[in-house]
């Protein structure tokens, strides 16, 4: 038992315990019904583009354990690997799926390529220490790439992950949605009695730098004191295998212009957000508002305001300061508030989008 362990408050080293058996009875096949004895009455798993779902019966929901079977079976030495931390009553869990892909994967054959991926997950647990919700991201896109299943190695959102005859007609056919924004209650979790009366100092001087750090990007823009809040060293991981390495040559300068150039194209942006950690790892999660007012994920300016969910842990050095960060933001949901998506079935994903424009054009 490591240190961290031992000082771990009881309540997050129980529910910890229980997120684990969730997810191992979950990832085994015929398991599932197992996993219902660990959920609150209410349970409600959230995903991409707005999807949720909640207990069909007194059962986990079917759906689900299909997707994850489906993951398993494509993978030879499918394995998951865990990093969870929690405080009060809140949960994350950044995790890393690897494997061979030597069967198929829906319709995709087996290319027989290795895969490895990430992705964020954040959860809340009753008093009983019963699962009560959880919202969960995955790198989708990078994990097509890796598969052959997306030909453009370069391609960091849908339009440029299909074929630009396909990008166009979906630009050509988008409708000007005049549907309610998502809700800030629905992306973010309610502010239930979550976090302890005492919080952790060093986890609070953490938050105090991860805000700090989002001021600098997103209002003031003074960025002489950057590396006050951000180690020099700092990485950041997004979806797609997108990645900023603050230590490489020229880094510094090109992060610093594309923030502001990010800050003069959506000036109007606010975040909402809800932060917990446990020593030096933090969970933020956050939703951004704004007009889109300049090309966003390849769809031009609308003027529509929209809300995009964002998931992301980071690691502090020993000063707070932001050192690592993994970030999930559901691009899904963006294209179906800019009406560039208009499937509002509980199974929209990339895999299903992408292959679908396969099948034109075999057809």
């Amino acid at each position: 038992m490591t240190n961290k362990q031992r000082n771990r408050d009881p309540v997050v080293a129980r529910n910890i315990k229980t997120w684990q058996t969730i997810i191992q009875r979950r990832y085994r096949e015929g398991e599932g019904g197992r996993i219902n004895e660990l959920l609150a009455p209410n349970y409600q798993w959230y995903g991409p583009a707005e999807t949720n779902y909640g207990l069909e019966g007194n059962d986990f929901p079917e759906s689900l354990l299909k997707q994850t079977q489906q993951l398993v079976n494509a993978l030879n030495g499918f394995s998951i690997s865990h990093d969870m931390f929690g405080e009060g009553a809140m949960l994350a869990n950044r995790y890393f799926i690897s494997g061979k892909h030597d069967q198929p994967y829906g319709n995709i054959p087996a290319s027989g390529n290795r895969v490895n991926v990430y992705a964020i997950a954040i959860a809340r647990f009753d008093p009983m220490g019963r699962l009560v919700e959880e919202r969960e991201c995955w790198d989708e896109l990078e994990f097509l790439k890796q598969i052959g299943a997306v030909k453009q190695q370069d391609a960091t959102d849908l339009l440029s992950a299909i074929p630009e005859k396909h990008a166009h007609q979906l630009l050509e056919n988008r409708t000007d949605t005049s549907e309610a924004l998502p809700s800030i209650k629905s992306l973010l979790f309610d502010n239930h009695d979550v976090m302890p009366e005492i919080r952790d100092s060093v986890v609070e001087r953490n938050e105090q730098q991860w805000r700090a750090f989002l001021q600098k990007k997103f209002d003031t823009q003074d960025f002489s004191t950057l590396f006050d809040v951000v180690s020099p060293k700092w990485h950041w991981h997004a979806p797609a295998g997108v990645e900023i390495d603050l230590s490489e040559p020229g880094a510094v300068a090109n992060f610093v212009d594309d923030l502001i150039a990010t800050k003069k194209c959506f000036p109007d942006i606010t975040f909402h957000s809800q932060v917990f950690g446990e020593g030096n790892r933090l969970l933020y999660h956050v939703v951004c508002e704004f007009t889109h007012s300049a090309e966003m994920f390849g769809v031009p300016a609308t003027g529509k305001v929209i809300r995009q969910n964002n998931l992301a842990v980071c690691y502090c050095d020993q000063q707070g300061r932001v050192a690592k960060e993994w970030e999930i933001y559901d691009m899904l949901s963006v294209y179906k508030q800019l009406g560039v998506i208009h499937n509002d079935s509980q199974d929209i994903n990339f895999h299903n989008l992408i292959t679908s424009f396969s099948k034109k054009d075999v057809g």
